[in-house]
């Protein structure tokens, strides 16, 4: 073999020192995380009190989960399907979730074009959005 060839091949040694510091290295720093670990957790069980946070004898269980439920689910349609005041003042009303679709499609909104044009005048922006001209000075 020439001295070319030599210099374009890997040699097989392997640096045993070297890995046997590493490999050294990398076991004192897990001990030490382990200690620490260790350290850590018995300053954090002996101060907590078990007789600090008294245990509840009953939980709290709903005494009629069906009618409760029925209840919740109620409430939820009347407020999808009536109007009402949320800010008289600032006239700000809630109104029915029908009546929110038929707005929108009649002024040629799609569902995701709603929030962001609600925000952009807010914010001062959209004026290169034709909706919006009037509202940017």
């Amino acid at each position: 073999m020439t001295e070319r060839e030599q210099d374009l091949h890997e040699g097989y040694a392997v640096a045993g020192r070297r890995l046997l510091w590493i490999g050294l290295g990398l076991g004192v720093v897990m001990a030490g995380m382990v200690l620490l670990m260790y350290v850590f957790s018995r300053s954090l069980s002996t101060g907590i009190s078990r007789d600090a946070v008294p245990l509840p004898t009953e939980l709290p269980l709903q005494q009629h989960p069906r009618a409760n439920l029925a209840a919740h689910q109620h409430r939820d349609a009347e407020r999808l399907a009536h109007y009402a005041w949320l800010d008289r003042e600032a006239g700000i009303a809630r109104i029915p979730v029908r009546r929110a679709m038929e707005i929108m499609a009649s002024q040629g909104q799609r569902p995701g074009d709603s929030a962001a044009a609600a925000a952009a005048p807010a914010l001062g922006q959209g004026a290169s959005d034709p909706r919006h001209a009037e509202a940017t000075p």
